[in-house]
């Protein structure tokens, strides 16, 4: 047996009110609007169209003032992203730099760990030197 208006309980038509009202038509533009777009993964897509829908609303709220103040905020922080993204490619290039730098370096001294060209003795000197003797004396 249904219940009507009179039998329905406390809440039940506010419910049926906030359901008709309110989710119905953010769930049909949001179904809609998934069935055009057809992400591949449908939660965070869903996430993100009520994330942006709350930020629509927001800015409504918001007066001219507001508005101007927060876009001048917005342009003064890609103005310093952009700047610390130069320093950042600079330091990068200066790193990139010293590192070429001690590479060649590297390989410079490698260069000096060769030995002097007279280190090596050919077979007539080497004969030539007088090797020392030790004995124990006998008394």
């Amino acid at each position: 047996m249904a219940t009507t208006g009179a039998d329905a309980p406390a809440g039940t038509e506010e419910k049926r009110k906030f359901i008709l009202n309110i989710l119905n038509p953010m769930l049909e533009e949001m179904v809609a609007e998934a069935i055009t777009k057809m992400p591949t993964d449908p939660v965070p897509w869903m996430l993100e169209f009520l994330e942006s829908k709350r930020v629509e609303r927001e800015d409504k709220l918001l007066s001219d003032e507001e508005k101007e103040k927060l876009k001048q905020e917005n342009e003064k922080l890609l103005e310093n992203m952009s700047k610390v993204k130069s320093e950042m490619q600079e330091t990068a290039k200066l790193i990139s730099q010293t590192d070429e730098k001690e590479e060649e370096e590297e390989e410079d001294d490698d260069e000096d760990d060769e030995p002097p060209p007279d280190f090596f003795k050919n077979a007539d000197q080497v004969g030539k030197a007088r090797a020392s003797v030790s004995a124990e004396a006998y008394g």
